[in-house]
């Protein structure tokens, strides 16, 4: 019985080391009142019309869940933009991520804020004026005309939908490891103890 206790002792040892090196980052989102729609603007990297194309899941290099959403631009109103434009989210909840369906149009208020910290691929969250575009009068009013995507601009995809780190970190692993591993010690001791008895 002693052998079992140091098994169960050294197995919940082992997974609190790995727990201990998890990383503790917890997001909560919490937006103050959204800018008016010229501040917005002024701040943006881009200003566009699109209607989502496609939306792809990622893992950012910092390890947290990102989306990746393609538009078909329509109508550019800040920066330039291609007649494809990428931009990255939140996965959703609370990492300020806006929630966008494939197949609807949005106004997007998007920022040089590269979900690694690099600043040069855009972003928007929840707590930007980006939304549906049947929602955007009052913002479409005061953005103006705006001009046509840039046929020519051909941009790439976010870094980091190709970047796509899906390796677990060595802590987790090791603390798999130390779990199975307790687990065929306690299941060999347990089996060697009822032969022993019989």
């Amino acid at each position: 019985m002693k052998t079992i206790g140091k098994l169960i002792l050294l197995a919940a040892l082992l997974t609190g080391i790995a727990m201990a090196y998890l990383p503790q980052t917890t997001f909560a989102c919490s937006c103050a009142e959204p800018k008016p729609v010229t501040d917005a603007a002024e701040g943006a990297q881009i200003v566009f019309a699109g209607k989502v194309a496609d939306v792809t899941e990622a893992k950012s290099k910092q390890g947290f869940f990102i989306k990746n959403i393609q538009f078909e631009t329509e109508t550019v109103y800040k920066g330039e933009a291609g007649s494809r434009m990428t931009v990255w989210t939140g996965s959703g909840g609370g990492d300020c991520g806006f929630f966008f369906q494939q197949g609807m149009s949005y106004l997007v208020y998007a920022y040089a804020s590269g979900p690694d910290g690099n600043g040069d691929e855009p972003g928007t969250g929840i707590c930007t004026r980006t939304k549906a575009l049947s929602q955007a009068q009052g913002d479409l009013d005061l953005l103006g005309q705006g001009m046509p995507p840039n046929k020519d601009l051909n941009q790439r995809i976010a870094d980091s939908a190709k970047d796509i780190d899906v390796k677990l970190p060595w802590p987790v692993l090791a603390g798999v490891v130390a779990v199975i591993a307790a687990g065929i010690a306690i299941g060999l001791v347990l089996r060697k103890k009822r032969g022993a008895g019989r």
